[in-house]
């Protein structure tokens, strides 16, 4: 996660790393993976700073760490799924 977030929001290791951890903080009494994604999905695609091609980039994230250690599962995808629905993706 810390690589993508280097790789797509220009984060330094130091940032990575703090992002990754408020991300597992905020999600340690998180509601289902579906229910966050879709919060997620909601944040991403309404920002004002965020424009259709960071929204696309964007996508790319969560599939490459459902790729991280070989082929996503049957519930990442879902919750690629999820994503691509709320931002108007096509898959």
């Amino acid at each position: 996660m810390e690589t993508e977030f280097i790789a797509n929001f220009g984060c330094n290791q130091q940032e990575a790393e703090e992002l990754a951890a408020h991300a597992a903080w905020v999600t340690n009494d998180a509601p289902d993976p579906i229910t966050v994604m879709r919060k997620l999905s909601s944040v991403i695609v309404s920002s004002a700073d965020l424009g259709p091609k960071a929204v696309v980039d964007f996508d790319g994230m969560p599939v490459a760490v459902s790729e991280a250690e070989g082929t996503p599962t049957r519930d990442q995808l879902t919750l690629l799924q999820v994503f691509r629905d709320k931002a108007g993706l096509r898959t």
